[in-house]
């Protein structure tokens, strides 16, 4: 097909510089500006395209939609306008790098840190698009392309064909919009039955978890020899690696894909920025996270609350509260076998006895010796008492074995007095016991009677 527009003609203030490809609807070439540096794309529609009002409606469409996306992950539309042959054409800025197929058919399978990194940048221009109202609905490898950032080591992502969106506000219709839009391969289910009136965000979160799987797999989620075979998978079948547990996607991310190709658009995550959080958290999770564990937290994602590992002063907290759960329980039970006698019980009890060791020379040091046993001190004999005892007086005492001390001499009662007589003697006037206490003699101070 001969070219629209040949190398070195001038369009408004536009040098064609060379031709970069073409498609069904138009061509495009590397353009320069006239009074600006820098390279530019210049996004031709053809005449028979421009023709149809379906197709230039799709080609104005893109051109408004990108120019309001200002988002560093969506390509820039720099200007717009028609030739002198009235073939409307946009200038966007030069993306210098393969498109995301190209990137997946030399490699295969990518490494699951780049996919991650892909999938936030894709995802952030996606939600900028979305909070405009805007449906990608024609997400694909094709659309998105992989740039090198001069200066970095990280890839800088692009969305684009912004052609075929979907924007809620829009008062212009496209004639075929009850038709069958985007490419199979990568189709949501709601897209696939025709039900253009279901087509939302959660749209474009499906088809983006359809990339992520072919970036992890290297092969597409599903593989039909015709459109019909494959719009069947799409709304009956399950990716066969999403079931396998031993296949190439770590259970967790298999947990986290498995929602968001939910048929069920209800069941996908709220946002596709809580798919893309999802999708990191899993992929940078402990190998022994369960799919399972992984999934119950999906919930806080779609909430906006971002899952963090828990802090070191966190686990240090719960581990004594665990401790002091734990050392209440051991009590309780202690307390609990604790249980008082019955009233009428005259069982006998017997006390606790406290033994008290005798003093005893220090003996020498005993030789050393790897393990030193000592003999327990036998038993000592207590008193008992009846349970009924016990509970009178609440408490029994423990009976300790004491030394016993010499008996005393029985007090010797001083001697009556009698009546003095010439015998007594009062010299001296007072007598001591036998406890060594001194009493007087109280018969030496009476008034002494006459002899006889």
């Amino acid at each position: 097909m001969a070219p629209v527009l040949a190398v070195g003609q001038v369009i408004g203030t536009y040098g064609i510089v060379r031709r970069i490809g073409s498609g069904g609807m138009g061509e495009i070439y590397e353009v320069s500006h006239s009074r600006l540096a820098g390279r530019y794309a210049m996004k031709v529609l053809r005449a028979e395209a421009a023709a149809t009002s379906e197709a230039l409606l799709r080609f104005q469409r893109e051109a408004k939609v990108t120019s309001a996306l200002q988002h560093p992950n969506i390509v820039q539309v720099i200007d717009f306008s028609t030739t002198e042959g009235g073939q409307p054409y946009l200038v966007m800025e030069f993306l210098d790098g393969p498109e995301l197929a190209q990137v997946m058919k030399g490699s295969k399978a990518l490494a699951l840190p780049r996919v991650v990194a892909y999938v936030k940048q894709i995802a952030s221009g996606l939600m900028a698009a979305h909070e405009h109202d805007v449906v990608h609905r024609d997400l694909k490898p094709q659309n998105i392309f992989v740039l090198k950032v001069a200066g970095s080591d990280h890839d800088l992502v692009k969305i684009v064909d912004f052609g075929i969106s979907k924007i809620s506000a829009v008062t212009a219709t496209i004639t075929s919009a009850s038709t069958v839009i985007g490419t199979a391969q990568y189709m949501s289910p709601e897209q696939a039955l025709g039900r253009i009136e279901q087509i939302d965000p959660r749209t474009d979160q499906f088809s983006l978890a359809l990339i992520v799987y072919e970036m992890l797999t290297g092969e597409t989620a599903f593989r039909g020899e015709s459109v019909s075979s494959l719009v069947y998978q799409i709304v009956h079948e399950e990716p066969r690696a999403l079931v396998d547990a031993n296949g190439p996607i770590p259970p967790a991310v298999a947990a986290v894909l498995k929602r968001a190709l939910s048929k069920d658009k209800e069941r996908r995550f709220a946002t596709v920025k809580a798919f893309a959080d999802a999708f990191e958290n899993a992929a940078t999770a402990p190998a022994e996270v369960s799919a399972t564990t992984m999934a119950s937290a999906h919930s806080l994602l779609d909430a906006g609350v971002r899952v963090a590992a828990p802090s070191r002063r966190r686990l240090r907290i719960g581990a004594g509260v665990a401790v002091l759960v734990t050392s209440g329980i051991v009590v309780g039970v202690v307390l609990l076998r604790r249980e008082p006698p019955a009233a009428n019980d005259t069982r006998p009890i017997t006390a606790p006895s406290v033994s008290v060791p005798e003093a005893t020379p220090p003996a020498a040091p005993p030789a050393p010796s790897p393990t030193v046993v000592r003999k327990a001190p036998e038993p000592i004999p207590v008193a008992t008492t009846t349970v009924r005892e016990a509970v009178k007086h609440d408490v029994v005492r423990p009976t300790r074995r004491l030394k016993p001390e010499p008996p005393k001499p029985a007090p010797v009662p001083p001697a009556a007095p009698a009546s003095i007589s010439p015998r007594t003697n009062c010299s001296p006037n007072y007598y001591v016991d036998a406890q060594g206490d001194k009493h007087f003699k109280p018969e030496c101070f009476l008034e002494k009677k006459p002899g006889p």
